[in-house]
């Protein structure tokens, strides 16, 4: 939850912490089907989902907006960078690509993992054209998160009567000051948004790594700040390789992030994952 303001606060962290909601809309269900849920806007002028304006598609489920909020603050981490795509399914991120057109990073996004991708959400850092938005609905997709889109993609989308296109206008700032904050049982644990990036970097091992290496070492650190622990994300050229997420374990999600590098590798004709 993001919705705890500090404006105006004398503290980080005051004796009493006010909370103002207003509800938005109530929903099907929550997480499973038997949960009753609703949902509610902040009112910290921040931007998000509860703000964008829904072109079609059904209304939005519990796990619709969870996801799509994600895929959000994950985009909004390459606001200013190069077009940019965010394939996330179950609040986990299965493809993330950084190109020169939105089609290719959608397409390299995708390719990190065919499967995840189905029937999951995908956001964008720039407005969606015609090409990029054929190749979207070339599969099941749940919602599509952009900042805008033309007319010739609005009128693709038109024909996926069931995909929901959501436009932010402007992204969120990922470097944005807040708290966050977790419900447990007797009460609630709060802390500062994670707008931590990676710093100066030094390097540690015997050959020293290319611009390139760099660039993709930066690009999965920004990645794994998204992926449930433990995470691990391997990355090339602008794209991940292999995400592997929510394991008790580094080993096992390290093992399962290098299996999809190597089917990702085997795919693109990479000569190494």
């Amino acid at each position: 939850a993001r919705w705890f303001g500090t404006v105006d606060q004398a503290e980080a962290f005051p004796a009493v912490l006010p909370v103002t909601m207003t509800r938005a809309s109530s929903l099907r269900y929550g997480e499973n089907p038997h949960q009753s849920a609703a949902f509610y806007t902040a009112n910290d002028g921040v931007r998000g989902i509860g703000q964008a304006r829904q072109v079609q598609g059904k209304a939005l489920s519990y796990n619709n907006l969870n996801d799509a909020d994600a895929a959000l603050e994950l985009i909004a981490e390459f606001r200013d960078a190069e077009p940019t795509c965010v394939i996330v399914k179950h609040a986990n991120p299965c493809g993330v690509a950084t190109a020169a057109s939105l089609e290719q990073a959608y397409a390299e996004a995708f390719a990190c993992d065919t499967v995840s991708a189905f029937g999951g959400i995908i956001a964008v850092n720039r407005p969606l054209d015609a090409a990029t938005a054929k190749a979207i609905t070339g599969i099941f997709t749940e919602v599509v998160v952009a900042p805008d889109a033309d007319e010739d993609a609005l009128a693709l989308f038109a024909a996926k009567k069931n995909l929901r296109l959501l436009l932010t206008g402007d992204l969120p700032d990922a470097g944005r000051a807040g708290l966050f904050a977790k419900s447990i049982a007797g009460g609630w644990l709060v802390q500062d948004r994670d707008a931590g990036t990676p710093g100066e970097l030094t390097v540690v091992t015997k050959r020293a790594p290319t611009e390139q290496e760099l660039a993709d070492c930066r690009f999965a650190w920004t990645i794994a700040k998204h992926v449930k622990s433990n995470a691990i994300v391997y990355a090339k050229d602008g794209a991940t390789a292999g995400v592997g997420a929510g394991q008790m374990n580094r080993l096992e999600s390290a093992r399962i992030a290098a299996w999809k590098a190597k089917d990702a590798a085997d795919k693109a004709g990479w000569d190494a994952p």
